[in-house]
Formats: C-alpha cells, sequence, structure tokens
C-alpha cells in the first residue's frame, strides 16, 4: 500500500478505502461459521505504519450479513415459528444503525409476539432482506429469541 502511494497509484484516501474493504471481507468470511464466538476489541496501535480504521461494529454486523448469508442458509437460522424480541440492554440504538425505513419497521415489529412468519408477512421487504435483517438484529444484540413461556405464567389476585 505505501509503494502504490508513492507511485501514485492510488491516493492515501483510496488505500485506506481499500483496506477498510479488506477487513470488512475478513470479519464477513467469519459470518458462515456454525461453531465459534466472535467479539470486537480495541488494540492499541503499536506500529507508527499501521493503518488506524474506524468501522462502526453494528453497521459492519448488518452489511456482513446482507452480504455473506444466503436465502438457504437464513432460512435454517430463522425458521418460521421462531420468535424474535428486543434483547433488555442492547448493546447500539436503532438510531445508530444505517437502516432504512422498512427495516426499522421491522425492528419495531420484532416485539417478541409475532413469530418470524408473521414478520415475513407484514414486511415490506423482499423474504431475503427481511430474514438477512433479522438476522443481524440478532447477532447485533437488538434481538433475541423468545421462548413460549405461557406454560410458567401465574396470575395473582392478590390473594
Amino acid at each position: 500500500g505505501d509503494a502504490m502511494v508513492q507511485l501514485d497509484l492510488i491516493t492515501e484516501a483510496q488505500r485506506r478505502e481499500l483496506l477498510e474493504g479488506q477487513v470488512k471481507e475478513i470479519i464477513w468470511s467469519t459470518f458462515g461459521w456454525t461453531t465459534g464466538q466472535f467479539a470486537f476489541s480495541q488494540g492499541q496501535q503499536t506500529r507508527p505504519d499501521l493503518v488506524r480504521l474506524s468501522v462502526f461494529p453494528g453497521d459492519l454486523i448488518f452489511e456482513g450479513v446482507h452480504q455473506s448469508e444466503t436465502l438457504v442458509t437464513l432460512r435454517q437460522r430463522l425458521p418460521l415459528e421462531r420468535k424474535l424480541g428486543p434483547t433488555a440492554d442492547p448493546p447500539y440504538g436503532p438510531h445508530e444503525l444505517k437502516l432504512t425505513a422498512a427495516q426499522a419497521h421491522l425492528l419495531a415489529q420484532a416485539d417478541g409476539t409475532k413469530s418470524v412468519g408473521d414478520l415475513l408477512a407484514l414486511a415490506e421487504l423482499s423474504e431475503r432482506d427481511t430474514l438477512a435483517a433479522l438476522a443481524a438484529f440478532e447477532l447485533a444484540g437488538l434481538l433475541e429469541e423468545r421462548r413460549d413461556e405461557q406454560r410458567a405464567r401465574r396470575i395473582s389476585f392478590g390473594l
């Protein structure tokens, strides 16, 4: 990269953009993993020749799911009967993500009472885009699976 900049083949801004794209592609390649966990950690710059990139994790996850997941894998990840609802303490607010109006509306409708099938019927997006958005919301920690808790439900009348 340095050599290309010195030879005036690319600008410093283009170098940064290419590096950011490469980092995203590497991270997105992990989205297909079926085992393991991922976490973001901020490292300290130790060498002066390193390029510091700033990539928002929420957008990175959202873009990655849309770029890398196929409709078949999304259907496997999100069966029609699954219910998704908001997490108690999400790491990001919806306003921090670059969402379309239809995606924001989908997130608001995922309140834990509707199944994935219901959300597909209500969404203003294609099946793939709806499932990708739901998978991204879940991976980003905005939504989580809701189990049917009616058996454990108790009603008290103050007695």
